[in-house]
C-alpha cells in the first residue's frame, strides 16, 4: 500500500460520524493526525528555488547540493520531508 492510499485511508476514518467511532479516544484520533503528517513527508516534493538555491519545499532549510547526483540531500535534514530531484539533474 503506497503512502497516498493510507493518507486517503486516514482521512476517511476520522470524518466517519461520532457515533460510529465513539470508542476512539482523542490519542487515537490524535494519533490518525500524526500518522498522516509523517507520511505525507515521505511524498517527494520538489524543491524552491530561492535566490538560486535549493530549498526545503516544507521548511525552507537550504538544501546542500554538490556537483555529483549522489550527494544530494534526498530527504530535508530539519523536517524530513523527502525531496523529488527528478527535473534538476540538467540544473545541477
Amino acid at each position: 500500500m503506497e503512502a497516498k492510499e493510507v493518507i486517503s485511508e486516514l482521512e476517511w476514518l476520522k470524518k466517519m460520524p461520532a457515533s460510529t467511532i465513539k470508542i476512539w479516544s482523542p490519542v487515537t484520533i490524535r494519533s490518525f493526525d500524526i500518522s498522516i503528517e509523517a507520511l505525507k513527508k515521505r511524498i517527494p516534493m520538489k524543491p524552491k528555488d530561492v535566490s538560486s538555491q535549493k530549498r526545503c519545499p516544507v521548511c525552507g532549510r537550504r538544501l546542500p547540493i554538490k556537483e555529483n547526483s549522489n550527494s544530494m540531500a534526498w530527504f530535508c535534514g530539519r523536517c524530513g520531508q523527502a525531496i523529488d530531484w527528478s527535473d534538476q539533474d540538467e540544473d545541477v
